[in-house]
């Protein structure tokens, strides 16, 4: 799946814990180099924040393929 440009939107209360979002990443096939802007609760961040996020998305994936 690959989205040119696009924008996801959703409250805290969707996604409840980071395996949460770890899962909906994998689902959707993001990737880090996709995402221009960070905003949780209308406060800004660096996309460099998800780093870890993506990594462990790719460790799911590894594990996955075992």
């Amino acid at each position: 799946m690959f989205y040119k440009s696009s924008k996801s939107l959703g409250y805290t209360k969707n996604i409840t814990s980071e395996k949460d979002f770890i899962e909906f990443i994998d689902r959707i096939q993001l990737e880090q180099s996709m995402v221009n802007d960070l905003k949780i609760n209308n406060k800004s961040y660096p996309v460099s924040d998800l780093t870890p996020i993506f990594e462990k998305v790719k460790q799911l994936q590894k594990e996955e393929a075992i």
